[in-house]
C-alpha cells in the first residue's frame, strides 16, 4: 500500500491552538507557579534593595511561554500527526526553552531572594554528587544526545504516539534533559 502521509500543518491551529488534554492542565499549573514564583522572588529581591535584571525577567518569561507552547499550544496539536512539526517541538523543549530559561538565572534568584536556611539547603543540594555529576557538561551532552537517540530510534517512538502520559513523560524528559545541557 501506499504510505500514510502527516497532515500539513494549518497555520490558524499552529498560532491560536490550545491543547485540552488534562496533561497540559498540569503542565500550565506548573508553569503558572513556576512564574509566579519567579516574579514574587525577583519583588523580595527588590524589596530587600538589590537590583534584578529585566532583560533576566524577560529571557525568563520567555522561556515558560516557550515552554507552554510546546506543550500547550498549537504545534502540541500535531505532535502524534506530523513527525517534523513533533521533532520541532521537541526541539524547543531542548534547545530553545532551557536557554531562556537559564539567562533569567533562577538558580541565583533562589540563592540570593530566599531565607537563609532554605538558600543554605539549596546550596548544599546544588553540590551534591549526583547533581554535579549530572550538570557536567559532558554528561548533559551524552543525556541529551542519549534521549534524543534512544527516543527516536527504538520503539519508543511509536510507543508514545499511542500513549499520551508518556508523550508527556517524554516532554518532560526533554525539557530536564534541555535544562541539564543549558
Amino acid at each position: 500500500g501506499s504510505p500514510v502521509l502527516s497532515p500539513d500543518p494549518q497555520t490558524s491551529e499552529l498560532a491560536f491552538g490550545w491543547q485540552t488534554h488534562w496533561t497540559s492542565f498540569v503542565a500550565v499549573v506548573v508553569q503558572v507557579a513556576v512564574l509566579a514564583w519567579y516574579l514574587g522572588s525577583t519583588r523580595r529581591l527588590v524589596a530587600l534593595g538589590r537590583h534584578w535584571s529585566p532583560l533576566r525577567t524577560a529571557s525568563f518569561v520567555v522561556g515558560i511561554l516557550v515552554t507552554a507552547y510546546a506543550v500547550e499550544g498549537g504545534i502540541a496539536y500535531y505532535q502524534q500527526r506530523n513527525f517534523t512539526t513533533h521533532v520541532v517541538q521537541l526541539l524547543l523543549l531542548i534547545d530553545v526553552a532551557p536557554p531562556l530559561l537559564a539567562m533569567g538565572a533562577p538558580l541565583a534568584l533562589a540563592l540570593q531572594s530566599s531565607p537563609r536556611r532554605v538558600s543554605a539547603a539549596l546550596f548544599d543540594a546544588l553540590h551534591c554528587r549526583t547533581v554535579r555529576a549530572l550538570s557536567n557538561p559532558l554528561a548533559a551532552l551524552v543525556l541529551s544526545m542519549g534521549t534524543t537517540y534512544v527516543y527516536f530510534l527504538t520503539p519508543l517512538y511509536r510507543f508514545s504516539e499511542e500513549h499520551p502520559v508518556f508523550l508527556a513523560y517524554v516532554h518532560l524528559q526533554f525539557f530536564l534533559v534541555g535544562c541539564a545541557l543549558w
